[in-house]
């Protein structure tokens, strides 16, 4: 009973990975985009800094995504991490603008070494412990974002207590994340062997096998395309509201206290889902999400006070976790095109985070801050419109499928 629970404990100890991870990628995409805004740069460049990240990690994914396995994940989530132990530091020593840019980018490749590998290692591990698709996509989502919120919590507070050197601050505590998930994943790396050497997914003595919903619609393209829709406005915000942030006067605390929230809500949201995974089959969830997120989406672009950006970064929090528990789960469900799946994912987060801030900037610069958050909230009611077709041609026979299995 006893070596039970120690592994029940140990499956639920790699969703702290991601939230390292994530962390340094948080505090990354937080400071070098202030810092940006700080030197003068102009909206448009403030947001290449995260469009860059995206354009290498977009590379990596599917290239990734090709040969990453049970077996071989926790080594290329490894070499992902070391890197990135690395470029921690670089980013001290080397603070120019250029300089920036191209560790960014080194980060990108650090992170699509990690984040696929990740995800598959983490599936199979939940499969063998006799979790649901929905639990994974649950606390994976929820993992990530606690990452992400608090990396710019921690970026923000350092800057504010040292205006000049606390983004280095912010990078040796990044380094030593980032060694402190190292030896995470060494301790648990033997979790997905035994899925490594038994491909049908046995599941471990006294464990049942995951529940799979039976016959359930092949909806990834439609997970791809909400995500799509909502990270354009996701990326917006973390890309190109920091150079909004400066010419309102906003504290870096405050900005960084604004992002967390974001992140924060994102994540808690998605453990709420788990129980709720039908939503995603359902057009009502659909619709009501949708209005929540462009509502939010333009409130950052005409609000002016921090109260109400920082409600509607915590409503935003709520739509964008819905978007990507769908993303999630919609890849993971289906065992034969998982890994496929999971990194058309990651293509689809660092394909927002190119167009979306790059478009923003630019839109930005010539017509002002609130054209792209209207443009980004029409789409995304677009995008609820194809849901409610989708779920009532497709969904809706499945989910009677299921009620009339008791399921």
């Amino acid at each position: 009973m006893k070596q039970v629970a120690q592994d029940r404990l140990q499956r639920l100890m790699i969703y702290v990975l991601p939230v390292l991870a994530d962390i340094v990628l948080g505090l990354v995409v937080f400071v070098n985009p202030v810092r940006a805004a700080r030197f003068g740069a102009s909206a448009t460049t403030v947001a290449a800094i995260v469009a860059v990240w995206s354009a290498v990690y977009i590379v990596g994914c599917p290239l990734v995504g090709r040969f990453v396995t049970a077996c071989n994940a926790a080594r290329l989530m490894l070499s992902g991490i070391a890197m990135q132990a690395v470029l921690c530091l670089l980013f001290v020593l080397a603070p120019s603008l250029l300089a920036m840019f191209l560790l960014v980018a080194l980060v990108g490749v650090a992170n699509s070494l990690f984040f696929p590998a990740f995800q598959v290692f983490m599936t199979a591990v939940d499969r063998l412990g006799g979790k649901s698709p929905a639990y994974s996509a649950g606390l994976y989502t929820c993992a990530w974002s606690l990452g992400v919120a608090i990396g710019p919590l921690v970026g923000g507070l350092l800057m504010g207590l040292d205006h000049e050197q606390g983004w280095k601050y912010g990078y040796f505590f990044c380094s030593g994340v980032s060694i402190l998930t190292l030896v995470g994943i060494m301790w648990l790396q033997h979790l997905a062997h035994a899925q490594a050497a038994h491909p049908a997914e046995t599941a471990a003595p006294g464990v049942a096998p995951a529940p799979v919903p039976a016959r359930q619609p092949d909806l990834a393209w439609l997970g791809w395309t909400v995500a799509a829709a909502g990270l354009l406005a996701l990326c917006t915000v973390r890309g190109v509201f920091p150079r909004r942030a400066v010419d309102i006067g906003m504290a870096d605390s405050t900005l960084g206290f604004m992002f967390f929230l974001l992140s924060f809500a994102q994540g808690l949201s998605a453990l709420f889902y788990i129980r709720r995974w039908r939503w995603v089959y359902q057009a009502v969830p659909a619709v009501a999400f949708a209005v929540l997120g462009a509502a939010c989406s333009l409130v950052f672009g005409f609000a002016i006070s921090p109260l109400m950006l920082v409600a509607g970064a915590a409503g935003f929090g709520i739509f964008s976790g819905f978007f990507f528990f769908q993303l999630v789960y919609h890849s993971i469900v289906h065992p034969v095109r998982r890994a496929h799946y999971i990194a058309v994912n990651e293509m689809v987060v660092a394909l927002g985070g190119i167009v979306g801030p790059l478009a923003a900037g630019l839109l930005s610069d010539h017509w002002g801050f609130g054209v792209p958050y209207c443009l980004w909230a029409v789409l995304i009611a677009a995008v609820a419109v194809v849901q409610v077709v989708v779920h009532r041609r497709v969904s809706a026979p499945y989910l009677a499928g299921l009620a009339m299995q008791g399921k």
